[in-house]
């Protein structure tokens, strides 16, 4: 009786250092979504540095300059697309003068 009362003990004690285990390594991985989204950030904040820098032509590293003449392109390709779309905003509709085909037609019964 005592070894089923040793085993149910030692079940419990293993099935609670499972869940303190899990409940531990699930409170670190909460701790770095915040740190992995500083990451990303500081990674944004350093590419618009970057490209400020590529603006100033104050960058000499051909990889980032290469990379900054594409987002220079893309920056162009927005701003066109932008355009056109205040142009589409801007047009108006014009009534069409009155076809007189078609006016003849409704007089026409078949």
């Amino acid at each position: 009786m005592s070894s089923l009362v040793n085993r149910l003990k030692s079940g419990a004690n293993k099935a609670a250092f499972e869940a303190d285990k899990l409940r531990r390594g699930q409170m670190v991985q909460l701790a770095i979504r915040p740190l992995r989204s500083e990451v990303s950030r500081l990674y944004v904040e350093m590419g618009e540095l970057a490209y400020r820098l590529y603006v100033q032509e104050a960058i000499s590293q051909p990889e980032l300059r290469t990379i900054g003449e594409r987002l220079a392109e893309v920056h162009a390709q927005i701003s066109a697309a932008e355009a056109e779309v205040e142009r589409i905003r801007a047009e108006e509709y014009i009534e069409p003068p009155p076809d007189e085909t078609s006016h003849n037609l409704s007089l026409i019964h078949i």
